[in-house]
């Protein structure tokens, strides 16, 4: 036969003197000894654990966004240095932008003149033109009017530059009339005028009748580019 006693719980009865107590005593009232097992601090653990959890994740996401800052960073200071290598140093040292023509594929030819025109002479002036790599003079002529060009390649922007400065008149009729890196135009006559321009490493000189240079000069400054 089955008693009530059997259906209490087990921790009612002190484990140590045998003392039966309340169900809901937490200690023995005769001995002072515990009932009842301290259960397992679960719950800190598991919050414990959810928080580096969710620490890590987000120290992830942080590292993750940082390496692709880091990585943009990169490509962009990549692009940015070779943009730089390909740009002209300010003391004009030789870089990819200067010109490499032969001065001979840049000065006119008959097919930049209208009908009517003859090329009166070409001839191969690098001796007579100063430090350059190579230079060219082509002269054209029909009745009344004439037209020369002159073409030097130098081995630096700061010679082209040299070259240009000492060929600037102290008085000019107009400057910089929109050819070129820098330009002048020059009427030493009241029948001539001559408008000389350096783009890049390449210096140009263009003679002729008041009024002729202006779109020839354009003309040449077509074939340098």
């Amino acid at each position: 036969m089955i008693t009530c006693t059997q259906f209490r719980r087990e921790d009612t009865f002190c484990p140590k003197c045998g003392k039966e107590n309340n169900d809901d005593a937490s200690s023995c009232i005769r001995c002072g000894e515990a009932l009842r097992k301290e259960e397992a601090p679960v719950t800190k653990k598991t919050l414990r654990g959810k928080s580096w959890k969710r620490f890590g994740t987000g120290f992830g996401i942080v590292v993750g966004v940082l390496l692709v800052i880091l990585g943009i960073v990169g490509i962009v200071v990549a692009v940015s240095g070779g943009k730089q290598n390909e740009t002209t140093t300010e003391n004009g040292t030789a870089t990819n932008e200067l010109i490499t023509k032969d001065a001979s594929e840049m000065v006119l030819t008959l097919d930049d003149f209208e009908a009517g025109w003859t090329l009166s002479s070409s001839e191969n002036i690098t001796a007579s033109k100063a430090s350059s790599e190579s230079a060219y003079e082509v002269l054209f002529y029909r009745p009344y009017t004439f037209l020369r060009n002159e073409v030097a390649v130098y081995a630096s922007i700061d010679l082209a530059k040299a070259v240009y400065s000492s060929q600037v008149p102290t008085k000019v009729s107009l400057e910089h009339p929109g050819i070129g890196d820098e330009c002048f135009l020059d009427a030493p006559n009241l029948l001539a005028e001559v408008l000389v321009f350096r783009k890049e490493n390449v210096v140009v000189w263009v003679s002729a009748i008041l009024g002729k240079t202006q779109p020839y000069a354009g003309k040449v400054e077509a074939k340098i580019s």
